[in-house]
């Protein structure tokens, strides 16, 4: 992975985190199976591959149960889209698979007042998790850099080039989390966990007032995609931060280590023509 300045001032990059230990499994891993072959299958044969595995539970999960429990559609729908794998997992008879996602977690935060504060996302006091840190399911494919950008772009329009200009990279760290309860009943999940803490410079900046800035308000967006579903935002301080963190954070399975992104290579000059097709960084 590295950076490259091409002779025109700007920085591109290219980046690839398949080789870290929080990978998804390659396809000649030991306890991989075979996604392509998974991706084409037709939903009748992908629910009698779960009834093989012992995951016939979540084949019939009906889609009125108020949105908590998703069912074998919504798991091929994953997989298809690349925004899942599964694997095979070694244990006493009865689930013998695991479903594996890359999660992108931002941790937000700015000063409001002269304190440092921390963009939250804010459910509902019934649900299990009623306040969250901003998260995104990362494609297979897909950088953390990468899908920071689509994250903060989607979720809330801070397309602007000079926006970015505003933001800081602090720190970014790697980890992996187990899920033994989530969105489908019964099947474990393990999270390969990227978490950045990012820093907003300038909080009266134009562009964002979208998120509450400067004074810290109280937002609400809704979701670009079928479900229209609306998100409440708020900002927290750093001690009620911790708690969100503490309470939605599961079995941490790996340590916790710095990960090796675009901000931590040095950059390199090299000859326009000598270029790679990749992301523009402004």
């Amino acid at each position: 992975m590295a950076l490259i300045t091409t002779t025109d001032g700007k920085t591109v990059y290219t980046s690839d985190l398949s080789d870290q230990s929080t990978a998804t499994p390659r396809s000649d891993a030991p306890n991989a199976l075979d996604m392509d072959q998974i991706s084409s299958m037709s939903q009748a044969d992908f629910d009698k591959f779960l009834e093989q595995h012992g995951v016939d539970h979540i084949i019939n999960v009906s889609a009125m149960s108020g949105g908590k429990n998703k069912n074998s559609h919504d798991l091929l729908k994953e997989i298809v889209s690349r925004r899942c794998k599964i694997q095979n997992i070694d244990g006493p008879k009865g689930c013998e698979i695991q479903r594996r996602c890359k999660i992108l977690v931002i941790e937000l935060q700015a000063k409001i007042r002269g304190n440092p504060m921390f963009l939250t996302m804010s459910g509902d006091k019934e649900s299990e998790h009623a306040n969250q840190r901003i998260t995104v399911t990362m494609h297979s494919d897909e950088t953390p850099e990468d899908a920071l950008r689509r994250c903060l772009s989607q979720y809330f329009d801070l397309k602007d080039p000079a926006i970015w200009t505003n933001l800081e990279i602090l720190s970014t760290t790697q980890h992996e989390e187990l899920h033994e309860t989530g969105a489908y009943h019964g099947l474990t999940s393990i999270y390969d966990m990227n978490e950045f803490l990012v820093s907003v410079h300038n909080p009266k900046a134009a562009g964002f007032a979208v998120i509450g800035l400067p004074a810290g308000k109280e937002f609400t967006t809704t979701a670009k995609d079928d479900s229209n579903k609306q998100c409440t935002w708020k900002w927290v301080d750093e001690d009620f931060f911790r708690v969100i963190k503490r309470n939605t954070t599961g079995k941490v399975t790996s340590r916790r280590r710095p990960s090796q992104t675009m901000f931590d290579i040095p950059v390199v000059n090299v000859p326009r023509q000598d270029k790679k097709q990749c992301c523009v960084i402004s």
